[in-house]
């Protein structure tokens, strides 16, 4: 029996080959959750990935910056595995630039996918979740840029601060429910967003200075995504869990 066991999952952002979407996904399935796999043309092979282990899971294409998708997507999640009891927002783009470079083409883009699709996302699950009267988990991926900020990565930055902003206010409208919400906000990934793909056994490249110098992998977020979304965090809300190899106390 898994951590998750019969338990049916959102994971946006899903899509990403080399992504932390992807390796949330893959983990929630091996700990017997049903998964919709939701995001870009690489969902199917992610959701294929999780049938050939013997898992269960769907693909499902998906703009979280358009309602209609998100309606969409919650329809054929509780048609086709059941009611939804974990959310996972992990959907992101990253639009370099210091100040002086940021378009507001690039602003209003990253904040429509990171802060307002994850918002949206979880206003439509959370009624679900409400009405059903069985609780719930929101697991919001922030990033260590949005707590502590990143030179050169403007939009990016605000779009995470305020995804942290957002989960410790949603916690006390959804724990009257048992609903929780927390973040988690990696530190340097390898992931296809940062254009970091994992070389074979661990990361190459290092942090000089950090208690855990080397670069993360995608895996080591997810653990901290099936914690946060299983009964072992039952008492945990409004939190943001940082997963940074202790850069943070450079």
């Amino acid at each position: 029996m898994g951590l998750l066991q019969d338990r049916v999952a959102i994971v946006t952002g899903g899509g990403g080959l080399h992504g932390i979407g992807r390796a949330i996904a893959l983990a929630y399935a091996e700990h017997g959750c049903r998964v919709a796999v939701a995001g870009g043309s690489a969902v199917d092979q992610v959701a294929k990935e999780i049938q050939s282990d013997g898992g269960a899971a769907i693909a499902i294409p998906c703009d979280v910056s358009a309602p209609s998708d998100i309606e969409r997507m919650v329809q054929r999640t509780e048609a086709e595995l059941g009611p939804i009891d974990i959310l996972c927002n992990n959907a992101g783009i990253l639009r370099r630039g210091h100040l002086h470079e940021i378009t507001l083409d690039d602003w209003n883009r990253t904040l429509a996918v990171n802060l307002t699709g994850l918002f949206l996302c979880t206003q439509t699950v959370a009624a679900r979740m409400t009405a059903r009267g069985a609780g719930g988990r929101i697991v919001n991926i922030s990033s260590l840029c949005g707590h502590q900020g990143c030179p050169g990565q403007v939009s990016y930055a605000a779009s995470k601060a305020g995804v942290e902003g957002f989960t410790k206010s949603i916690a006390e409208d959804l724990g009257k429910h048992g609903i929780t919400a927390n973040c988690i906000a990696p530190g340097p990934v390898y992931t296809n967003m940062t254009g970091k793909a994992a070389p074979a056994g661990q990361a190459a490249v290092r942090w000089n200075g950090a208690p855990i110098p080397d670069f993360g992998l995608p895996p080591d977020v997810a653990g901290a995504a099936v914690f946060l979304a299983s009964d072992l965090a039952s008492w945990i809300t409004a939190a943001t869990l940082i997963v940074d190899g202790g850069r943070l106390v450079q």
